[in-house]
């Protein structure tokens, strides 16, 4: 819990948390595994977090009180028909897989799993005993229309917010009831409005085989409650250690998450067990149920940050060991409104070793109303003293071509690129805090039928498209576009091509979507190769959408490090040529976390 109250200070959000004995505890507290007062407290909540609750203490019971009947039970009462288990590799435990490094690094898939139909729950069943005394053992395999259509929505949602492919897995050749399945799931995708999600089906023997040869190509896996139940262990064996992953079951409106592992009794009291897997499982919870996507972001990334420093010891947790030692004070120049409460929250987010986080300003007063960070954090004036008793001093300026690098250095390295034409249409949130509070103004007073005043610009911001937001250069672009344009130019030794129009300003607050046309020489890539190539980059990098028509959105990068690439074509008016449009949270990707991450290998490779 620990977590969950350090992520809401971070991403200033509250939950309310209370506690209730389930399992064992419950048999040994109150004769029965799941109390009334404790269901009425799960039906009351918005999610329930189910720590591991069995052991051999209890494994004499009867059947009916055996502590698992508790999980059972919560899950019918709360309506519980899906199982969500994600399986990612962190990089650090690549070793610890069965399978070569090779194979199995960059693994993050989701199995999505029935959990209320299939052969597990279908009628009859039984053992019958012949007149020649033969047993006879019977299930069946029953699914009905609306149960594949509910897991089927639930695993293209899930697609959605992760890299927009589904993978339906059932025996269509030889089983009837699995052959409705792949029709249903096709049929919702199609007529649900989800065709801007990639979907194949596969036979679950060769899905099995897959994961094996090439779990990376996996994104969200859809199936039956027996598959599922299968594949979801062989998947978790990808990673090395079931003891590192967390699951989520989804229905009604309390969703349920617990880790996968046991109780593991044979460790109580040594100090020994691992945390990890209900940490995710908490990451789990905030995505899903409370739509905190970038707090489960972060805690992701400082459990895999965590496992890169090694095996953990009293000082870990400030950052000593993983930083080498290194601590210091934070103090970024002229950050002081949105960038800079940005920045102090990822320094925070990745346990970055500071002691003091300030703000320094340039020389001379700040402009009028520029100043907007928080009263407990001091501001100095930079001066020549400044940088006294200083190892290592950064200047890195925000880049606003930063979320189209990431997109096309794979492409570079793949085929070479000879031109970039960039249109840029980006937020208000560049002008800094005094125009995003301006927007917000204007669009209360339009709502209000209020005049609109204009400060920050010298045209209204609301619902409107600026040309530009910065002063001219000698040339005709603004100093906003050579933001652009020059890091373009230097990343390469190849010629390229100067942007087109400055970038206008849309009123979105804090995205900047890029809409990049390239041209490649001398290897052709098609728009297949270009989603494959993406489709390999680590998820905290690019996240592809499928299909030309997709475009991703802003508000899928709110608050979160990926950059989204989307609407991948082909471009037959140039020899080679390639569309893709490029979404990313500049305020985060471009401005605060390009800082800090280049700290991070200057502190990490040369401190």
């Amino acid at each position: 819990m620990a977590v969950l109250l350090q992520a809401g200070d971070i991403f200033d959000f509250t939950i309310d948390v209370e506690e209730g004995v389930v399992g064992g505890a419950s048999i040994d507290a109150h004769g029965t595994p799941l109390t009334d007062e404790v269901l009425a407290l799960a039906k009351s909540s918005d999610a329930v977090v189910l720590g591991a609750m069995g052991g051999p203490k209890w494994d004499g019971l009867d059947y009916s009180i055996r502590p698992e009947r508790a999980l059972l039970a919560l899950r019918q009462e709360l309506g519980l028909f899906a199982n969500l288990r994600p399986v990612k590799l962190f990089a650090p435990l690549a070793q610890a897989s069965t399978l070569k490094p090779e194979v199995v690094a960059g693994t993050d898939l989701l199995v999505v799993r029935e959990l209320t139909g299939g052969i597990y729950f279908g009628q009859p069943k039984g053992v019958t005993t012949e007149p020649d005394g033969t047993e006879r053992g019977f299930n069946t395999l029953v699914y009905t229309t609306p149960e594949i259509e509910r897991i089927a929505r639930v695993a293209f949602d899930a697609a959605r917010r992760r890299r927009g492919r589904v993978t339906s897995v059932d025996k269509a050749n030889v089983l009837e009831s699995t052959e409705l399945w792949r029709r249903v799931v096709t049929r919702v995708r199609d007529e649900e409005g989800y065709g801007d999600v990639e979907l194949d089906h596969v036979l679950v023997d060769n899905c099995a085989m897959q994961l094996i040869r090439d779990p990376r190509q996996f994104d969200v896996i859809v199936t039956t409650n027996m598959f599922g139940d299968i594949l979801s262990d062989e998947a978790a064996m990808l990673t090395g250690s079931i003891g590192m992953l967390p699951s989520a079951s989804l229905g009604g409106k309390v969703g349920m998450y617990e880790p996968v592992h046991g109780s593991a009794p044979d460790i109580t009291g040594q100090d020994k067990a691992n945390p990890l897997a209900t940490i995710l499982t908490v990451a789990l919870m905030l995505r899903h149920s409370f739509d905190q996507g970038a707090a489960a972001d972060c805690i992701e990334q400082a459990v895999e940050r965590v496992l890169e420093a090694g095996p953990p010891h009293p000082g870990h947790l400030r950052g000593e060991g993983q930083r080498g030692g290194v601590q210091g004070d934070g103090f970024p120049v002229g950050a002081t409104g949105a960038v800079g409460e940005e920045m102090r929250k990822i320094l925070a987010e990745r346990l970055f070793p500071v002691d003091t986080f300030g703000c320094w300003l340039p020389s001379g007063p700040p402009a009028s109303g520029s100043l907007s960070v928080r009263p407990q954090i001091p501001v100095e004036v930079l001066d020549d003293d400044s940088f006294e008793d200083i190892d290592i001093a950064l200047f890195s300026r925000a880049r606003r071509s930063v979320p189209m690098l990431v997109a096309l250095k794979p492409l570079y390295d793949a085929a070479g690129i000879t031109r970039i034409v960039v249109s840029t249409y980006q937020s208000v949130s560049g002008a800094g805090r005094r125009a995003m509070e301006e927007l917000g103004k204007q669009t209360a007073a339009l709502f209000n039928s209020q005049e609109v005043e204009c400060e920050q610009f010298p045209h209204q911001i609301a619902f409107n498209c600026i040309p530009h937001i910065d002063s001219f250069l000698p040339d005709g672009y603004t100093k906003e576009g050579e933001m652009v344009r020059r890091p373009a130019r230097s990343w390469t030794t190849r010629k390229f091509a100067s942007p087109s129009p400055p970038p206008p300003r849309a009123r979105a607050r804090l995205l900047q979507p890029l809409r990049i046309h390239q041209r490649r020489d001398p290897t052709k890539l098609s728009a297949g190769d270009v989603r494959a190539i993406l489709r390999r980059l680590p998820a905290c990098c690019s996240r592809t959408t499928p299909r030309a028509t997709t475009t991703p959105l802003a508000t899928q990068a709110t608050g979160r490090t990926s950059t989204y690439v989307g609407r991948i074509r082909e471009d037959d008016s140039v020899e080679n040529g390639i569309n893709l449009w490029v979404v990313a949270d500049n305020l985060r990707k471009g401005a605060a976390l390009n800082a800090v991450q280049i700290a991070e290998i200057l502190i990490r490779d040369y401190h």
